[in-house]
């Protein structure tokens, strides 16, 4: 489970790049480490938030679903676009449906959380300031193989892409960590394999601090981002 606030901003994403607030979980296959697309390898689901103009159209902030057994090579595809994540009827939140944004002075959070039921199938629940809680989904067991059973690793945090020679977008609020004003996941947690919920310190990953970074995590929270600039080359 994870809680975080939703930033919008007047800068607009071309067609080739994207802004993404991301919580995924991957598994293995074939005692070999497979992971979810936007994290480099091969099988997987992740949720939260995307800012994509070659998908909607717009740049608006939207919720999304994706998932991919074999790395997008002919499985897997956001929201509803192909057959795998099954949507029920009457959900507070509908995959590809813009999300009310947060500002410096007002914010927004988005409340998430994926767990597998009796089936073994992954159901994906959510809430927002407006929306009311309930399920939203579920992607079926049989989609994944090491999946299906449990995920090997969990991953939050933020992506984007630039156009290349283009400076990159800003990640979360647009502010950096020590800002003060910086987007955030509070309450992360999982469930190990006995059925605890556990809010453990989990390690840290950035590819450009010159950019974005992410702070410590503290009491289950932590907070991310940047205002970007970063030529990708």
């Amino acid at each position: 489970m994870v809680i975080l606030a939703i930033y919008s901003f007047t800068y607009k994403v071309e067609s080739e790049e994207y802004r993404m607030t991301s919580a995924n979980a991957r598994g293995s296959v074939d005692n070999c480490s497979s992971h979810d697309a936007n994290f480099g390898g091969k099988i997987g689901y992740n949720v939260v938030s995307y800012v994509n103009q070659a998908l909607y159209g717009d740049s608006g902030t939207r919720f999304f679903t994706r998932w991919t057994a074999d790395g997008y090579v002919e499985t897997g595809c956001y929201n509803t676009l192909c057959e795998g994540f099954v949507k029920v009827a009457n959900s507070p939140l509908s995959p590809g449906q813009v999300l009310p944004i947060s500002t410096l002075d007002e914010h927004h959070d988005l409340q998430i959380w994926i767990e597998k039921d009796h089936t073994e199938d992954w159901w994906l629940y959510a809430s927002t300031d407006n929306s009311g809680s309930g399920q939203i989904g579920y992607w079926p067991k049989s989609l994944f193989s090491r999946l299906a059973q449990n995920a090997t690793d969990i991953n939050f945090g933020g992506l984007v892409q630039a156009i290349e020679g283009s400076p990159s977008p800003p990640m979360g609020s647009g502010h950096l960590p020590n800002e003060g004003s910086a987007a955030y996941f509070a309450n992360v947690e999982y469930v190990d394999q006995s059925g605890r919920k556990i809010a453990g310190i989990l390690p840290s990953v950035v590819t450009n601090k010159n950019c974005y970074d992410v702070g410590d995590m503290k009491d289950a929270r932590f907070s991310y981002g940047g205002p970007g600039g970063c030529l990708r080359r």
